[in-house]
């Protein structure tokens, strides 16, 4: 038996032999290709000290994913939070469940469970250290720059239980780690004398400029952390903040990451961690689809189809969910986007078995443009719809499935059902960073909230008193529309550039504002509750037709394809 208690606890080789085994399981469950289910019939208990949203989420959903059944302790739930002794803890929880994680205030718990437990026990967190934190980190590092050997990383910020995992990998994994803070909030001094008596590249300095030179990958974290006082922390690492400017600094292809909760405006800018450069969340549209085993030409038109829809939906005042959604008669059925009033978006294709069809459809691809619709999906009809969800109820505009592309058809509904002079172009493609896709949208709004002539479009009813302003009205029109198609697409599809760079580079001349950016997130709203109740609705004939030889059900989510294994004999107890 082996707990996962510090990663210097073991060696290159096992950390390796794990992440390459995550990121094996990943790319099965985003393929759809499902994977073992090593917990099957297995109990794991989770306690904790420490309130979690990502931890909890995390460990819960992959347990269950993996065949398991997670049971979740705070420090209420159990004697410990009266005095039980975390030795008697330890044994009592031994003889229930297989595996225990824990997420706590002191390392020396963790230890005393660890020492005391007969099953393997997992540190999910003490103020000492965070080594799955920095598990799934490195694999993020793994999927953006290759093999962890070599690569550099700059930490900015606080020397605390984040940092002390870093040291940890940067050792195991032989790349060069830079800490950057004040002198007085250094990382532990017994962990620095550990990592250089192993060969350790670990550079300190509270020189920002040295830390982040040429780095490829830039991390911070929170300056205050659950538990501790404030103080003068925001005075001492105001130095310190990850911001655009700084980041011009790193490696051209640098990411930045943040283990979450983040502070915008503190520890780093909204700019960055929203940015083209961030992991942290990632690109909706390329964790979309990297789930789905679409034809290079159905997923370009999704990837536009997500694009459009969060572009759209910024323009929107709703509390509930804006949707995209065309139907046709051809190779795609189905074409499927949404997107939340607070940024989740999600989609989906539907499409026929059809490879030599798609092949034709490709060949007749112009790639230097958007898709056509008509190759892929015929005759139909395009679906814009508001489901505010509130009082103001649910419209909906149909468009006919007779436009080229689907930044012509999102035009024309604006036309028909807003009365607004509008522009909207419309990007994708898959690089070497995945997917990118991108829309922009130029809009003529007019103080009467139209077209500048009450609707008519002939300007009969404008006063004479106004046709200075029609007239400086449509000039500027005019000259917006004429800088918007100086745009490229290489330009739309730039990583290095950011939105505000692009609107800045277009309407410099027009001085235009920039309004916060709103996070678009890769957020499936998949509903656990849901399935169960459908499941338990089941006839038990039903239930052992569709279980497989080992008696399991697997549920799979069409959006995000997420796996979730029921036993079939688990399932009336749901």
């Amino acid at each position: 038996m082996r707990h996962f208690l510090d990663l210097k606890d073991f060696s290159t080789d096992s950390l390796q032999a794990m992440l390459d085994n995550g990121l094996r399981m990943k790319a099965a469950q985003k393929s759809g290709e499902g994977h073992s289910l090593p917990l099957a019939g297995k109990t794991v208990a989770m306690i904790f000290e420490k309130p979690s949203t990502r931890t909890r989420v995390s460990f819960e959903v992959g347990i269950v994913q993996l065949g398991g059944a997670p049971l979740i302790l705070s420090a209420s739930d159990l004697q410990l939070g009266r005095g039980e002794s975390v030795e008697d803890t330890a044994r009592v929880l031994s003889r229930y469940v297989d595996v225990i994680i824990i997420r706590c205030f002191q390392h020396e718990t963790l230890l005393t469970l660890a020492e005391h437990a007969t099953v393997p026990v997992i540190n999910a967190l003490t103020q000492r250290s965070h080594p799955c934190q920095l598990m799934a980190d490195l694999m993020t590092m793994i999927e953006y720059h290759g093999p962890l050997a070599g690569q550099s990383v700059a930490w900015l910020g606080d020397g605390n239980n984040v940092a002390v995992s870093w040291i940890e990998a940067a050792v195991r994994f032989g790349f060069q780690l830079r800490i950057a803070g004040p002198q007085n909030y250094a990382p532990p001094a017994d962990l620095l004398a550990w990592a250089r008596s192993n060969g350790g590249d670990i550079i300190l300095t509270d020189e920002v400029g040295l830390a982040i030179d040429k780095v490829q990958t830039v991390v911070t974290d929170v300056w205050v952390s659950m538990g501790n006082d404030e103080g003068s922390r925001r005075a001492d690492f105001a130095p310190f903040q990850v911001n655009a400017e700084l980041m011009k600094a790193a490696a051209g292809d640098a990411i930045f990451m943040h283990c979450l909760p983040a502070w915008r405006g503190m520890e780093v800018t909204a700019d960055v961690i929203d940015g083209p450069q961030s992991a942290v969340f990632g690109r909706p549209a390329n964790s979309i689809l990297e789930r789905h085993d679409y034809p290079q030409l159905v997923a370009t038109l999704q990837a536009e189809a997500l694009a459009l829809a969060a572009c759209l939906s910024s323009t929107l005042k709703f509390d509930g969910v804006f949707t995209l959604q065309a139907k046709g008669d051809g190779l795609v059925r189905t074409l499927f986007a949404d997107i939340t009033e607070a940024g989740h978006l999600r989609g989906y294709t539907a499409m026929e078995d059809n490879p030599t069809g798609f092949q034709a459809a490709a060949l007749a691809h112009d790639p230097s443009g958007p898709v056509c619709l008509g190759p892929l999906m015929g005759s139909g009809y395009i679906a814009f719809t508001v489901d505010d969800g509130t009082s103001n109820g649910r419209y909906q505009g149909i468009v006919e499935l007779d436009e080229r592309h689907l930044s012509d058809a999102a035009m024309r509904w604006y036309e028909n059902s807003e009365q607004l002079d509008t522009i909207v172009v419309c990007a994708a493609e898959h690089g070497a960073d995945g997917w990118q896709a991108v829309a922009l949208m130029l809009q003529r709004i007019a103080a009467d909230g139209g077209k500048g002539d009450g609707g008519k479009g002939d300007g009969a009813s404008m006063p004479k008193t106004n046709e200075q302003a029609r007239a400086a009205s449509d000039d500027a029109w005019h000259t917006a529309k004429t800088l918007l198609g100086s745009i490229t697409r290489g330009e739309l599809l730039d990583p290095a550039l950011s939105p505000e760079d692009i609107i800045f580079r277009l309407f410099n001349s027009m001085a235009p504002h920039s309004a916060p950016a709103r996070p678009v997130l890769d957020q499936c709203r998949c509903n656990v509750e849901k399935i169960e109740s459908m499941l338990q609705q089941l006839a038990p004939d039903d239930i052992d037709d569709m279980a497989d030889n080992d008696g399991n059900l697997t549920v799979t989510c069409e959006f995000c394809k997420t796996h979730r294994a029921y036993h079939k004999d688990a399932i009336p107890h749901l």
